[in-house]
């Protein structure tokens, strides 16, 4: 073997494992954030008192506005932050979004939404960890496949065990299935994310696997809002 095809091979074979890498942090942080999410929409799942009518109009305009102000401000400023602010505003928008989600959906079965939070953060963890012990490349079809039996897998055990209700079942199946759907969206981005970063140092390698679960919260935010406020305007229509 010439000495070019010596380095070109040991290139691949760095190329590779770096993007192996990058998948398995990313879905780490994204495992993380989830579970964060989760927690701060469990206090607020657990329907009390009724609300006023005013409060039931105005509330989740403004819930909205904040939800999707904080995703355009996060997206237009998220290449300039540093490692450290890269962290503290993904874990904060997480709490930030299960707090708000969990107000959102308060009327439904209590826990409903902290448990599809749960459920999602539960696949992309088992899926970092597969990853990781079997060397498996997240960000490729065989990658995809770990996510999708994780989930796939999830959603049925967990449910039947837990003996889950409609609801629970319905945020359940929305968090599983359009976390996976983005993912797998957002796959060539995150490839070509993970190669930019190959010669970089440490420090920007783990700040870009931020900046790739954040892309992923981020899009999911703005699906699940627009999907929250369709249901919530049907809902209206039909009392109406």
């Amino acid at each position: 073997m010439s000495s070019a095809s010596a380095a070109e091979l040991l290139q691949q074979r760095e190329e590779a494992a770096t993007i192996r890498s990058f998948g398995v942090r990313s879905y780490a942080w994204l495992a993380g954030g989830l579970l964060l999410s989760c927690v701060f929409a469990l206090p607020i799942s657990e329907p009390t008192r009724e609300w006023s009518l005013a409060t039931m109009l105005l509330l989740p305009k403004l819930l909205f506005a904040i939800e999707f102000g904080s995703a355009a401000i996060i997206q237009k400023y998220v290449e300039r932050m540093t490692e450290l602010t890269a962290t503290l505003v993904f874990l904060t928008f997480c709490a930030l979004n299960g707090f708000i989600c969990g107000i959102l959906f308060r009327p439904i079965s209590a826990g409903a939404v902290a448990y599809g939070f749960f459920c999602a953060s539960v696949m992309f963890a088992v899926s970092s960890a597969t990853a990781q012990w079997w060397n498996i490349d997240l960000l490729d079809l065989g990658g995809f496949g770990v996510l999708g039996g994780a989930g796939a897998a999830l959603l049925v055990i967990g449910n039947f065990a837990m003996h889950s209700d409609r609801h629970h079942w319905a945020t359940s199946y929305m968090a599983v299935v359009l976390f996976g759907a983005i993912a797998l969206y957002h796959v060539s981005d995150l490839r070509e994310w993970a190669i930019d970063t190959e010669y970089d140092d440490a420090e920007n390698r783990r700040r870009t696997a931020i900046f790739g679960a954040l892309t992923i919260y981020l899009d999911f935010v703005l699906l699940f809002l627009l999907t929250a406020r369709l249901m919530q305007k049907s809902e209206q229509d039909k009392k109406s």
